[in-house]
């Protein structure tokens, strides 16, 4: 691809509900040779929740917690083990 060509890093941001709907359509295809940084807003830092979808068998990153705020800004909590 041309990002890969370009020697740029990119991942996927999605989560199940959206992967399932969008990445799993028989036209897309490839996604899953990339990084997943999926959400699940469950305040867990932990993969334990992870449900296989859109040719992913596990996930990089997990968005566990967002609009909250640190330090006073705003921020989502994210868990890279």
């Amino acid at each position: 691809t041309a990002l890969k060509t370009h020697k740029k890093n990119i991942g996927i941001y999605s989560s199940a509900v959206s992967g399932n709907k969008y990445l799993e359509a028989k036209h897309i295809t490839g996604f899953s040779s990339y990084p997943l940084w999926y959400a699940h807003y469950d305040n867990k830092t932990n993969f334990n929740d992870f449900s296989a979808f859109g040719g992913w068998k596990k996930p990089n990153i997990k968005q566990f917690q967002g609009d909250t705020t640190v330090c006073g800004a705003g921020v989502d909590k994210n868990y890279c083990p």
